[in-house]
């Protein structure tokens, strides 16, 4: 978990989680669009396969992906296996978006 970067600029990250849904990106993009703010969308590998389009506009309108594992499930005292495939999955599914971040 990274809870803050030192920076000399005074920045906010703004971060959304769980997604990408089309009711959250219908009433949130042009909300960022029309303020020019980019943002962090932390996806779940679950959700983007379901909808890779989503994904792929989030892209085309400038932010980021992060990866939120493919099925969200709580990751303690699971194995080092079954962590790396929920990581591995998602970022597949990231990388096919377009995204190179």
């Amino acid at each position: 978990i990274i809870p803050r970067v030192h920076t000399k600029e005074k920045i906010v990250a703004l971060t959304f989680d769980d997604g990408p849904t089309q009711a959250a990106l219908d009433e949130l993009l042009p909300k960022l669009e029309q303020r020019g703010v980019r943002a962090t969308f932390f996806l779940t590998g679950a959700e983007l396969q379901r909808r890779p389009d989503l994904g792929r506009k989030l892209v085309e309108a400038g932010h980021e992906l992060g990866n939120h594992s493919y099925s969200h499930k709580r990751m303690a005292f699971k194995t080092a296996g079954f962590i790396d495939d929920e990581l591995r999955k998602t970022d597949e599914l990231i990388r096919a978006t377009g995204y190179t971040g």
